[in-house]
């Protein structure tokens, strides 16, 4: 049947095409590429301007326009893989900075406040660890064991700690160069495991300025109890306050602390550190769950470190799950004469140590896929 009708007659629809966002690829080429939700993209910029006054090509991308574009604006880290593949083949990306925190209660059904900002993919690393997170993933692009990108997340929830943790990566350190602290679990012998002896390996395998630098704190070396950890635990805090380019650990540890004897705690942090403007170091824990950043009731390790203002960490490398020792061992060897390279970028030292195992030893997934930088990767230690 024909119907005819005037235009002012005809219905109209309820619904209209919403505008969709400019093509994340199109604003030209980024070696450091962010991605971050809306709420703190202006709070990341400084980063990326320091980063192009150095040299690199750098921009951010709104998490929100990878989704329009790739998943149809369904939250999908799937979709930020197939971007980044893209980002890589065409804008020449060397480097990806994540820029927000994340948890495995996406929709806050705990009603904790939890935050997902960019999310991070999840998967098997151990025989006991089924889904552990894995911002790896973004490094493998197409899971082929080769490394596509070099990977960073910063841990943060507000803007206010956006700034503050940007600010802290910005200001140049004036720590004495060539300077760390290292901390050893308690030697046992029913594990077998000498700790403070595997230290002193992988100082010795440094750089010999490195290893005039370094100072100990092996808990093997103070009374057991708790008088013996609180004094061992002031030492490691003094040589910390002082400034210190390095600091690493080496053992047990868990989401919230270092050594089976509390050596050190997340809840600790806070009041313990006094490291001033301009000495924030790197650190390297090798041990377990210290990198665990999706859990929505506590914060871990590496929130602790990094979310102090401007005391506490510049960067840290820790892992998202269990971790056997062996692995921390062969990991530890890996990269830390990677990071005291002179002017080697972190995300690089991560990468090419993560390559090496992956070439000569890809059944020690607990490190490689499960050990996480959380800072910068275009920033250089010294």
């Amino acid at each position: 049947r024909l119907v005819i009708a005037s235009r002012s007659q005809m219905a109209q629809p309820g619904l209209r095409v919403a505008a969709m966002p400019a093509h994340p690829l199109q604003a030209g080429p980024a070696q450091l590429l962010a991605i971050a939700p809306a709420r703190l993209l202006s709070d990341i910029a400084p980063l990326l301007q320091a980063r192009q006054a150095e040299g690199l090509s750098a921009r951010a991308v709104d998490v929100a326009d990878i989704y329009a574009h790739y998943s149809d604006g369904v939250t999908d880290p799937l979709a930020i893989r197939a971007f980044l593949r893209d980002a890589v083949a065409q804008l020449g990306t060397e480097y990806l900075l994540l820029v927000g925190g994340d948890s495995y209660d996406y929709f806050d059904r705990l009603g904790l406040g939890s935050i997902s900002d960019v999310p991070t993919t999840y998967g098997r690393t151990h025989a006991v660890v089924n889904h552990a997170p894995l911002d790896h993933a973004y490094a493998d692009l197409d899971d082929d064991g080769q490394l596509d990108l070099a990977v960073g997340r910063l841990p943060v929830r507000t803007s206010s700690e956006l700034r503050m943790l940007v600010d802290k990566i910005l200001t140049p350190n004036t720590s004495t160069e060539h300077t760390a602290v290292f901390a050893a679990e308690r030697a046992n012998a029913a594990e077998g495991s000498d700790y403070a002896a595997e230290v002193e390996a992988l100082i010795a395998a440094l750089d010999p300025a490195w290893q005039a630098g370094a100072q100990r704190i092996y808990l093997d070396d103070y009374p057991t109890g708790a008088a013996g950890v609180a004094a061992a635990r002031n030492d490691l805090r003094a040589a910390i306050n002082a400034g210190r380019r390095v600091v690493g650990y080496y053992g047990h540890g868990a989401p919230t602390l270092w050594s089976r004897e509390q050596l050190l705690q997340a809840a600790q942090l806070n009041s313990l550190l006094g490291n001033p403007a301009g000495a924030a170091p790197v650190v390297t824990e090798f041990g377990c769950w210290g990198g665990y950043f999706v859990a929505p009731e506590f914060n871990t390790m590496s929130h602790a470190w990094m979310n102090a203002g401007q005391r506490g960490a510049v960067a840290m490398f820790a892992a998202s799950g269990l971790t056997e020792h062996a692995s921390d061992r062969v990991m530890a060897a890996t990269l830390l004469p990677a990071l005291t390279q002179p002017g080697i970028r972190l995300g690089d030292a991560l990468r090419q140590s993560k390559q090496q195992l992956q070439d000569q030893a890809p059944e020690f997934a607990d490190v490689i896929d499960g050990l996480t930088l959380f800072g910068d990767p275009s920033m250089t230690v010294q």
